[in-house]
């Protein structure tokens, strides 16, 4: 927390965070670490003040945002993005990137 507050953010630098889940079945075989690493990320981000988003990826279509950006995280959202994860999807890691991407950090075009 230290080295955070050192950082010579402005208003006009933000950082925010997007947690990418991979809910493919060949992610089961990991899935109590997935959990305790989300716990302490979700944690400490919301310790430190920091805006972040959760979300799935796993097929092609089944993209999901489990906390969008600009809300408040709660023990009830922890729990929801812990249970939304079923880790039974297809893999197409690029396509839901690129996606979910998409969807937290929409680029205007000109």
């Amino acid at each position: 927390r230290s080295y955070w507050e050192k950082l010579d953010l402005t208003e006009e630098h933000q950082i925010h965070w997007c947690i990418m889940i991979d809910n493919s079945g060949s992610m089961s075989l990991h899935r109590n670490s997935i959990y305790e690493a989300l716990v302490i990320i979700m944690e400490l981000l919301r310790k430190l003040e920091s805006k972040f988003a959760v979300a799935r990826f796993g097929t092609r279509t089944n993209q999901k945002i489990l906390k969008n950006l600009d809300d408040l995280f709660t023990n009830q959202d922890g729990q929801y993005v812990l249970e939304a994860l079923t880790f039974d999807d297809g893999t197409y890691p690029a396509t839901g990137l690129t996606r979910i991407a998409n969807k937290i950090f929409p680029v205007e075009e000109t």
